[in-house]
């Protein structure tokens, strides 16, 4: 018996419509294709690679060879060759000094270290600023940034600018400080800035240059005290500078029709006449020190026999030469001292003895030896008569009238 089912049918496809399997075929072509397209592009990087290497040492060989040339025709020997030529002889050494980095050549001049920073006025502070600043020239490789150069400045920081750096430090990010702003702040520690600006404009008004400053020290001292007010004109600094300077040396400049018209040249000016007023003027010098001596010995003498006359009187005082506030109060005198005043009075007055009948001290005080009473008693009434008695003993007497 024959099975029948039903006919087996063909799908046709369209046109434009392709399997899965035709698609990784034509994965499969394109990736060839790249590959023999990036093959071909590797084998002509490599050829132009060569070709540029043998171009190269076409032209290392062309300089060989004509430095070969200029050292026969020198008659220099060709073996002896520089370090150049055997760079260019050697293929390897020219690669490896190529890739190579170049060696920092050592300095031979090293900054001094900064001395420490205390804070204590403004010219310690000028002075370190500018010795910090001369280091950094000197080495800029080393201070190529602002915070280079505040750490390396901070640890010069001593006593109190040290403390308040480090608590202004713990408020803010030193990588954005600058120099500047490190510097001014150090001299905000010295003084106020309204402060330091009056005080500062006052020196310069005050500021004379004195007689054993040299105009040298004199113009550094005032370009000092300018960086620290507004900017003068050049003629302005001339001027003061002019007006400062010590009266010999401005009357010698008085002399010249055509005076200098920078700081610099009237300083050379002013400078050099000093030098030869010194030189002109040692005799007057000599003098003048002579009568500072002479005058100087009369004080002298004049101030020790003041101190003798003194001396002199605080011995007759006696016992009562004390210091002010050392002095007993009235009652409270000691023994001795009423035996020095009583013996005083005696002297001064001409007391006579009852016991010796001399004059000078009373008979209690007396070293002779001791009389009668007869001869005291009579020794006594003339005493009495001659010699008024103390006094002590009058005020009691008043007192007793009274």
């Amino acid at each position: 018996m024959l099975k029948t089912g039903r006919p087996r049918t063909t799908r046709t496809r369209p046109a434009g419509e392709s399997t899965s399997q035709d698609r990784a075929v034509g994965v499969e072509e394109e990736s060839q294709r790249s590959e023999t397209t990036i093959e071909a592009q590797l084998e002509e990087e490599q050829r132009l690679h060569a070709r540029l290497l043998m171009e190269r040492q076409l032209r290392d060989l062309r300089a060989q060879n004509d430095a070969l040339r200029q050292r026969s025709a020198s008659g220099t020997p060709s073996s002896s060759l520089s370090s150049d030529d055997e760079v260019l002889e050697n293929p390897r050494k020219r690669k490896a000094q190529e890739v190579l980095v170049p060696v920092r050549v050592k300095r031979t001049l090293r900054p001094e270290k900064l001395k420490d920073y205390h804070g204590k006025n403004v010219k310690e502070h000028m002075d370190f600023r500018r010795s910090a600043e001369i280091a950094f020239r000197m080495a800029p490789e080393d201070f190529p940034r602002d915070q280079d150069r505040i750490l390396y400045a901070m640890q010069y920081l001593s006593g109190e600018p040290r403390d308040a750096w480090a608590r202004k430090e713990s408020t803010i990010d030193i990588g954005r400080c600058s120099w500047e702003y490190f510097m001014e702040y150090l001299l905000d520690l010295v003084e106020d800035p309204v402060n330091r600006q009056l005080s500062t404009a006052q020196a310069y008004m005050d500021a004379s240059q004195n007689k054993t400053q040299s105009v040298h020290s004199f113009a550094a001292y005032l370009d000092t005290l300018e960086a620290q007010l507004p900017p003068y004109t050049e003629a302005q600094r001339v001027n003061h500078f002019l007006t400062k300077l010590r009266p010999s040396i401005r009357q010698a400049l008085t002399n010249y029709q055509d005076l200098p018209t920078t700081r610099s040249g009237l300083e050379a000016l002013a400078a050099r006449l000093e030098t030869n007023m010194r030189g002109h003027g040692a005799s007057e010098n000599k003098a003048t020190e002579r009568e500072e001596g002479d005058r100087y010995k009369k004080k002298k003498k004049d101030r020790e026999r003041n101190n003798n006359r003194q001396g002199d009187e605080d011995k007759g005082r006696g016992s009562r030469d004390r210091t002010r506030g050392e002095r007993p109060a009235r009652g409270q005198r000691s023994a001795d001292d009423r035996v020095a005043s009583r013996k005083k009075y005696a002297k001064e007055a001409g007391i006579m003895c009852h016991n010796c009948s001399k004059t000078g001290h009373y008979a209690s005080d007396c070293m002779a030896p001791a009389r009668s009473d007869a001869n005291k008693t009579a020794i006594g009434n003339i005493a009495s008569k001659n010699t008024s008695p103390p006094p002590q003993a009058q005020r009691r007497r008043g007192a007793n009238q009274s």
